[in-house]
């Protein structure tokens, strides 16, 4: 066998498609950067926004580049052969071609396929995927399998090197045979089902996994330990059992076969739990479900049983360096971008999976076997405390949820923690509960307080304040703040909510508000399109009026006109309809903003509003029949 290289050229067409779905990837990069960049424009809210649109940003301009310098290698592509080593072409995340030592291949299999199979080329730092369509001739994986062997076998100790690839493959290809993966399977149906269940029954709230079981420190910290068990069997939308479920499958089915699947359910129970602890001693008040603790354990299994000597991963179920790499890399990387990622859970899960399988492979162990039976009474034992767990999670999801959320918010709202957009969220949350004791909507009310004033620019951080001032019966505070949030955001639900703070505040008898130096009285008449008002001064002024039906004496919606002076008409851009009725709520003094051509507008009240919370006065009062809602 001569010792020239000898090359194997790429299909023109193969290689072009490699170049093209680089340039396919920046696309959909910089699409997203562009989203992305545009929403973190837009406030507060969207800060996070800035961070992954840069990150997305910079992965585009490395697809750019990659795609192009891969097009203008045209027919330069090929497969290199020699005495020492080959070399292959970039992959999708490379440029250059990859250099490969004989001595530092781990594995060498030729797998058969309907298109011709394709040749692995396994070493530590990463696997390289040679499939036939890359070649013009389709003969070529397995020319370039046998040749690769010839090279290794005249190398000195080639042949015994050949024997040590041939036994790792064949361990692999056992260990792989080795029946069903039978827990993996079982984690899998009951994953699926709680979150069929999830989705059957869970209300479409914030806290509507709270009675499911998630993990609530201030919840288990009441003795709801069955939580810590529970949460790992739900999830929180479809993108997110996809991924861990993905993840369980693959991992799980793999190691159940490589430690048996007693071991496999040690490991993954214990991570488990493990995970939902260090979510929990992290002194977070957010609810976490998830598996991904757990999964993260099977991780940190495979981590031990790939760098344990005594053990030896067969080389054909190694990982590479750049697979560690990249998988670790992302759990750092994400949780900075995406602060919902609970990490402490998957670092949790990580360390005590490995833990876990470095004490049971302590023991007498060989891949493809079970666990003895110290290991079966520990996994049984786990298995009663699991189904203990779920027991108590499917009573307790009978009960009242109530104590529970309202619990879990007064902590939520007390976190000293938790960003602006978090904390209003859970106000609003509290809010909405029509069985919010007083304390509890005082503690909304606080809380939205210190979030306005972090924020004063934000309208609906405004909103949500007032709201908490209108059910604590301030309605006087309520009103004069949904005025400021209505002069950041004019839109019906503003003007709807203005109208419900003065409709409880017409309840008391109080007169119209007046601010800036405003008369305290006045009245609203309309003729035609425009708005005629009755008040004394000179001074420019800015009315709100509630508007009725007096025909059903049912709310319409809320006015705001602009007047340069009490003595001129303010012209809209119609007619009130006949039978409608004006009810002043609010004066303000002050030069009007330029809004022509129309001065008043007509905002119809907000179907949303039906579900809004309401203050008990106002409940009691339509109960009683003296406003119709």
């Amino acid at each position: 066998m001569t010792d020239e290289p000898q090359i194997f050229p790429l299909a023109p067409a193969w290689f072009r498609g490699r170049a093209l779905s680089n340039l396919l990837w920046f696309g959909v990069a910089a699409w997203g950067a562009y989203e992305l960049l545009q929403a973190s424009t837009l406030g507060p809210p969207y800060d996070q926004a800035l961070a992954l649109g840069v990150g997305l940003a910079v992965v585009a301009l490395v697809m750019a580049v990659l795609g192009v310098g891969k097009l203008l290698r045209r027919g330069r592509a090929a497969v290199v052969v020699g005495p020492a080593g080959c070399r292959f072409p970039p992959d999708t995340w490379g440029l250059r071609d990859r250099a490969v030592a004989l001595d530092d291949i781990e594995a060498l299999v030729l797998q058969q396929g309907a298109r011709g199979g394709r040749l692995v080329v396994a070493t530590p730092s990463r696997v390289h995927l040679l499939p036939a369509a890359a070649f013009v001739d389709a003969a070529t994986p397995t020319l370039l399998f046998q040749l690769i062997r010839q090279r290794i076998a005249v190398r000195p100790g080639g042949l015994a090197r050949l024997a040590e690839l041939d036994q790792g493959i064949n361990r692999a290809r056992d260990v792989m045979r080795q029946g069903q993966a039978r827990v993996t399977r079982a984690l899998l149906l009951t994953i699926a089902a709680a979150f069929l269940a999830q989705s059957l029954r869970q209300p479409e709230t914030p806290l509507g996994v709270v009675p499911f079981g998630a993990n609530v420190p201030v919840l288990v910290a009441d003795g709801q330990w069955f939580r810590l068990i529970s949460a790992t069997f739900l999830h929180g939308g479809w993108v997110h059992i996809l991924f861990n479920g993905l993840a369980l499958h693959a991992l799980g089915g793999l190691l159940e076969r490589l430690m048996g699947p007693h071991r496999l359910w040690v490991v993954y129970a214990t991570a488990g739990i493990a995970g939902s602890l260090a979510s929990l001693l992290a002194a977070r008040s957010i609810p976490s479900i998830g598996a991904s603790g757990a999964v993260f354990g099977l991780l940190g299994a495979l981590a031990v049983l790939q760098v344990h000597r005594r053990v030896g991963l067969p080389a054909g179920l190694r990982q590479s360096r750049r697979w560690w790499t990249v998988i670790l890399g992302l759990q750092i990387v994400l949780p900075i971008l995406v602060p919902a990622i609970d990490w402490l859970a998957h670092a949790g899960g990580f360390v005590a999976g490995a833990v876990a399988t470095a004490v049971l492979v302590r023991a007498p162990y060989r891949h493809g076997t079970d666990a003895g039976g110290a290991t079966r009474a520990v996994a049984w034992a786990l298995a009663a405390v699991f189904a203990v767990a779920g027991a108590q999670a499917l009573l307790h999801a009978r009960q009242d949820p109530g104590p529970d959320l309202r619990r879990t918010l007064s902590s939520l709202l007390s976190d000293p923690t938790l960003p602006a957009e978090a904390l209003n969220l859970w106000a609003w949350t509290a809010l909405e509960d029509p069985a919010a004791d007083p304390a509890l909507v005082e503690a909304a009310r606080e809380t939205a307080a210190r979030v306005v004033a972090q924020a004063p620019t934000r309208s609906d951080y405004r909103d949500t304040l007032a709201t908490a001032h209108y059910l604590a019966g301030d309605f006087d505070a309520a009103l004069r703040e949904e005025l400021v949030a209505f002069a950041d955001r004019e839109d019906a639900f503003m003007a709807t909510q203005i109208a419900r703070f003065a409709e409880a505040r017409a309840l008391t008898g109080a007169a119209p508000l007046a601010d800036g130096g405003a008369p305290a009285g006045a009245t609203l008449r309309s003729a035609g399109d425009r708005l005629w008002l009755e008040a004394g001064g000179s001074r420019p002024l800015t009315v709100f009026a509630r508007v009725r039906d007096g025909r059903n004496d049912v709310p319409v919606g809320l006015v705001r006109a602009r007047f340069d002076h009490p003595d001129a008409p303010s012209r809209g851009p119609r007619a009130l309809e006949e039978g409608f009725t004006l009810h002043v709520v609010a004066i303000l003094a002050g030069d009007p903003p330029d809004q022509a051509p129309d001065s008043w507008m007509l905002w119809r009240d907000d179907a949303y509003a039906r579900g809004l919370p309401r203050h008990p006065a106002v409940r009691e009062a339509a109960r009683r029949g003296e406003i119709r809602p």
